[in-house]
């Protein structure tokens, strides 16, 4: 999926004439209310790697989460059209997704849309996933969002991903049952 996100990034890019780490923090970031400035890993062109490479602290990226909880909205203000964030949450093709997990038993249920990772579990929760073990999962049902950033052994840990998603959709269930 990081080809998609490259591509992205390109068309960014190419529509509005500026770079991927302007647009974001124009648009998204700075409107957050973000303590500190994000980082972007770029290429040996200065190009953006929207794929992999985004570096944030864990409040500025809750605060990212919270504002998808929120359909779109941060403070007061739209900052994602709610139907963009309604799209995405919805998912994808699941059906679509069986050959992927069934490869990855860790994704079993779940649908990719948009760059987001969606669970259709109760809460209808959805997450970004990076390599060695970061994680946002957003849980819009119990308003819950969490922030996982870590340092595993390896790229992907299926079960690491797999424990992840049950003891985050654990937690939000135990909080909105309180």
């Amino acid at each position: 999926v990081t080809p998609l996100s490259e591509v992205a990034c390109w068309l960014i890019r190419k529509q509005t004439g500026k770079s991927f780490a302007t647009v974001l923090s124009d648009r998204v970031w700075s409107k957050i209310g973000a303590e500190h400035d994000a980082m972007i890993l770029t290429e040996s062109t200065n190009k953006a790697l929207a794929g992999s490479g985004l570096y944030a602290t864990a409040r500025d990226l809750a605060r990212f989460g919270q504002m998808l909880v929120q359909r779109g909205k941060y403070n007061g203000h739209q900052i994602v059209p709610s139907d963009v964030v309604g799209g995405f949450m919805e998912g994808g093709d699941r059906k679509a997704f069986l050959n992927y997990s069934k490869d990855n038993p860790s994704y079993e249920g779940f649908s990719y849309r948009d760059q987001w990772w969606v669970t259709h579990n109760e809460h209808k929760a959805f997450l970004a996933l990076g390599v060695f073990g970061q994680v946002l999962y957003v849980d819009p049902t119990a308003k819950v969002v969490i922030v996982k950033q870590s340092s595993e052994p390896e790229a992907l840990l299926e079960f690491a991903e797999q424990n992840d998603c049950r003891m985050f959709h654990a937690l939000a269930k135990h909080l909105i049952e309180k």
